[in-house]
């Protein structure tokens, strides 16, 4: 890492080694009070924590549904749109897109995400990330049937050593779509999805607490989305979606008092 001297323009390199804890502690606290002081600046850091979202892990839920020769097809279509629209580069939003379909095929690698574990919230930032990239879309091809649902609540629930059941984990008005295991830092985190026809896809992420406790509900937003969380003993718990608050409090109520 280049020296950096106090008032000089913070570049992306600066930005992700703060991101990644390579400054020392003098330049950790310049850049961390310039980011206080500076929204374009701080939009700038978001922008780039973004950019380091574990795609294979965010739709590891996907790869067992989908439908290989119907998404290579789409897959080549993207490529194609993307070059027509772009004739001196693509976008990265259209990289992102090709991305997606990519890693339904099972042709992309892993990206690593970040300081996924540094404490007790960085986990539920880092799901909010993936969880940006979900739509109704991402779900069109993915219908468990009731054994398949009591299969993965089954095994999700042994990973855990957590109690799950299938009429605990039925919500009316929004159909399942899946429930797996992720693992990020060496560190594993179950995922159970539903698609909800109005505000679309809703997960409730279940991941081992750092220091057991009890903690009731509290909300907060992240990355445009409604997030509860608790925590009960050894687990911390996190149910994220574009569902309105409270409906989503609603929700979470009936979930913490059943899981």
């Amino acid at each position: 890492m280049s020296q950096w001297q106090k008032g000089a323009p913070v570049s992306d390199e600066m930005l992700v080694a703060w991101l990644d804890n390579q400054l020392d502690e003098r330049q950790h606290r310049q850049v961390e009070k310039m980011l206080k002081d500076d929204p374009e600046l701080s939009e700038r850091l978001a922008e780039l924590d973004r950019a380091s979202v574990d795609f294979s892990a965010a739709f590891a839920p996907l790869l067992e549904e989908a439908p290989t020769a119907r998404l290579q097809q789409k897959f080549s279509a993207a490529v194609a749109r993307a070059e027509a629209s772009q004739p001196h580069g693509v976008s990265r939003r259209a990289l992102i897109a090709a991305t997606v379909s990519a890693l339904a095929l099972g042709v992309v690698g892993g990206l690593k995400g970040r300081r996924l574990f540094d404490n007790d919230d960085g986990w539920r930032d880092t799901v909010a990330q993936y969880m940006a990239l979900y739509t109704h879309q991402s779900f069109e091809d993915v219908d468990p049937g009731p054994e398949a649902m009591q299969q993965q609540l089954a095994s999700v629930s042994s990973h855990l050593d957590l109690p799950l059941s299938v009429s605990a984990l039925t919500l009316a008005g929004s159909e399942f779509k899946g429930a797996r295991m992720l693992r990020y830092d060496d560190k594993s985190i179950a995922q159970i999805v539903w698609d909800d026809p109005h505000s679309g896809p809703l997960a409730l992420c279940i991941t081992a607490s750092l220091r057991p406790a009890e903690g009731g509900l509290a909300q907060e937003k992240r990355r445009g989305m409604n997030v509860v969380y608790w925590q009960r003993q050894r687990h911390s718990f996190m149910l994220i979606g574009h569902k309105p608050a409270g409906a989503l409090l609603a929700v979470a109520k009936a979930l913490s008092a059943s899981v």
